[in-house]
């Protein structure tokens, strides 16, 4: 048995009627059941409730569990809020494919009583730290908890960049970016881009060029506790660099800058029932070692064609010397 909690945070962004529905039930649900619960302040602000509501940074010293009621993308902005607080965090998933976010919306109470009762596990998942250097100093930075992508401003134009990888230089390249996942963001961006699917406990991070105008760079897997820096080989060129975290923190640069992405000090806990199982996680969202059919063809092999049928007809076949190859 794990610890028991009563202390309840709740975080969601509100998009749509469906979320906020889910949000009142499970609201309703915890006072119930007498548990104590901390609304995120935006979030009280939008279901125009006044229960205790908290700026999101307090929340992790009030909590002793934190609920976020929405899709990974809301995951991913509370995980980069949370940090170093240790608190852990479960996702009720109201989003698309939910790699982050366990619970259905529509069958919470379960789960959610075995959690509160201790009857769970915890995953550590480390965290990116990803900063700008301009004459050796970072003058922006931000954690990212499943991937950096380094990109031009200019669609479908590539840059020039050298990877280091702990100061030594793997490569230099042509490409439409860079994308450096963790873990957890190889079934995101990484994924999408040609990564590798990589088990979500390992100390590893992958690196993934974006449409590299060359044969011969491949996705690369490599030790959590390196230091990559990426620098850029036209430093004169105006078009600006983006560097985006997890797909909401873009922080804009020269090509004159370069970038430092490392393993962060931060990470977080992700709260689990015990019969949670990430193989059965990827064939449910993605379809991973489900064999590929098309809708259209039959499934059994057709017995075989009977040797009177395969004789010619002199009256309607045509002459086997009069057919080209």
């Amino acid at each position: 048995m794990s610890k028991k909690v009563r202390k309840i945070g709740i975080f969601s962004r509100v998009q749509n009627k469906s979320v906020a529905k889910t949000l009142l039930s499970l609201i309703a649900f915890l006072e119930r059941r007498g548990e104590t619960v901390f609304l995120e302040k935006e979030t009280a602000r939008k279901l125009e409730l006044s229960q205790t509501a908290l700026p999101f940074s307090e929340i992790p010293k009030a909590a002793e569990l934190i609920i976020v009621v929405g899709g990974d993308g809301a995951f991913l902005g509370a995980s980069r809020a949370v940090g170093l607080s240790g608190i852990p965090m479960v996702g009720i998933n109201t989003g698309h494919l939910g790699f982050l976010t366990d619970i259905a919306p529509d069958d919470f109470e379960g789960p959610l009583e075995k959690i509160m009762a201790g009857e769970y596990f915890l995953e550590q998942r480390f965290m990116l730290n990803t900063g700008i250097l301009e004459d050796g100093v970072i003058t922006q930075s931000s954690l990212a908890l499943n991937e950096t992508v380094i990109q031009g401003n200019l669609a479908a134009h590539m840059i020039d960049f050298s990877v280091f990888i702990d100061d030594n230089l793997m490569y230099t390249i042509k490409a439409d970016g860079l994308i450096i996942s963790t873990p957890t963001g190889s079934t995101a961006y990484s994924l999408s881009a040609g990564g590798p699917i990589v088990d979500p406990s390992l100390n590893v991070m992958v690196l993934v060029p974006m449409f590299p105008h060359s044969l011969n760079c491949r996705p690369f897997v490599f030790r959590g506790t390196s230091d990559v820096k990426i620098r850029f080989e036209i430093q004169d060129c105006t078009e600006d660099i983006i560097v985006s975290c997890d797909g909401q923190v873009a922080m804009k640069t020269s090509s004159a800058a370069s970038i430092l992405i490392r393993k962060s000090q931060e990470s977080i806990q992700i709260c689990h029932l015990k019969n949670y199982d990430f193989f059965n996680i990827l064939r449910s969202k993605i379809g991973f070692g489900e064999p590929i059919r098309h809708p259209g063809v039959r499934e059994e092999i057709p017995d075989k064609t009977p040797a009177a049928a395969l004789e010619r007809d002199p009256e309607t076949a045509p002459d086997p010397a009069e057919i080209l190859i």
